[in-house]
């Protein structure tokens, strides 16, 4: 049976069907339609690489990572961790001992193969810190260098063999003259030496600072010249500090003209500045190493028959010894080193005043008078 609506049965029906939704009902639909449509789009963007595309990218990535944390560490640093690791290896080959990761009384027995074997102290703690390195990155929860038997070996060998490092005898402003090769050779060898020995002492150069030079990075004025160090052990991220090296009255001692007459000679108008040579005298695209910068610093002291212990580092030495004793402000010598620590540069002033003051000599002068 069908029943009629009346007409304020129409009415109401009418206004309920076009009534609005509550305000806390629409609010939640709207915020399931814009869920429902993020998802969508999410969806969408999907998109299923290939597993072997997956990895590759996994290894870039790892190659950028690598690269970046090996630009964190010195190259000099890098070096001797590879021989500090390679020295491992071979013990651990030669001994039946686990390479990695390694057992901490096997690196006690190790540290004290190497004292055994005449390595300093300084040496030592480096190879041990490569060891630790490489157990750090490979992300261990306790690396075994860390243990008590390690630490108690390390101190030990410290107290037995002395922790006083091998310094270089510095090559002084006199002992620098003498070495000098002669001002009028004319074979790229020599005027190329003579430049690099004049310029490393007068910026108290590291060798890896002199080979680093480019023709760019310097800079001839009327006064002198203004030379760029672009990046030093102090500076590895290469804030770059600039050098100003004034022109000397005697061209036999001066680096400005020394560097002119190598660069002139060579022809080398960019790239690097100290370079190899072949064994016929013609230059090399290669920089100069930090050993061979060594080898030719103690090859001229040997030539000029100097006593003591000279390498590259002699340089460096050298011009802070003999600025102390020529009375050079402390802070003069530090900016032109680059020395952070005071401290450190100090040991150069202590060497150049070792004579100063000596009690002996008082005490003879002291005699003397009262005789009188």
């Amino acid at each position: 049976m069908t029943t009629k609506k009346t007409p304020a049965g129409r009415a109401s029906s009418k206004a309920q069907r076009s009534s609005p939704p509550s305000k806390g009902g629409s609010k939640a639909a709207g915020e399931a339609r814009r869920g429902a449509a993020q998802a969508k789009r999410r969806k969408a963007a999907i998109v299923r690489h290939d597993p072997a595309e997956v990895e590759e990218s996994r290894r870039r990535l790892d190659e950028v990572v690598e690269h970046y944390r090996r630009a964190s560490r010195a190259t000099n640093t890098l070096r001797t961790y590879g021989a500090g690791l390679r020295s491992w290896e071979g013990y651990c080959e030669a001994h039946k001992e686990l390479v990695f990761p390694a057992e901490p009384e096997a690196i006690a027995r190790y540290l004290g193969w190497l004292a055994k074997r005449g390595r300093s102290v300084s040496t030592i703690e480096v190879y041990l810190a490569a060891i630790a390195a490489v157990h750090e990155h490979a992300g261990l929860p306790q690396t075994p260098t860390r243990s008590f038997v390690v630490t108690e070996t390390m101190e030990g060998i410290r107290r037995e063999l002395g922790t006083r490092p091998r310094k270089k005898d510095p090559l002084t402003w006199e002992r620098l003259l003498e070495a000098l090769p002669p001002i009028d050779a004319r074979d790229l060898g020599s005027i190329r030496d003579r430049a690099l020995l004049l310029l490393g002492f007068a910026m108290g150069a590291r060798r890896s600072e002199l080979g680093g030079l480019r023709v760019g990075d310097v800079k001839f004025e009327r006064k002198g010249m203004r030379v760029l160090l672009r990046r030093s052990k102090t500076d590895p991220r290469g804030r770059g500090r600039e050098i100003g090296i004034a022109r000397q009255e005697d061209e036999a001692r001066c680096p400005v003209r020394a560097l002119r007459r190598w660069l002139r000679s060579a022809g080398l108008e960019r790239g690097l500045i100290f370079r190899s040579l072949t064994a016929d005298g013609g230059l090399r695209s290669t920089a100069l190493s930090g050993y061979r910068i060594a080898c030719i610093v103690k090859a001229h002291a040997a030539a000029a028959g100097l006593e003591g212990d000279f390498a590259g580092h002699s340089l460096r030495r050298g011009f802070a010894t003999s600025a102390y004793a020529a009375g050079v402000p402390e802070i003069v010598i530090q900016r032109r080193t680059g020395h952070r620590s005071v401290q450190v540069l100090r040991e150069y002033a202590d060497e150049a005043r070792t004579y100063e003051d000596e009690p002996l000599t008082e005490i003879a002068a002291s005699a003397r008078k009262k005789r009188k």
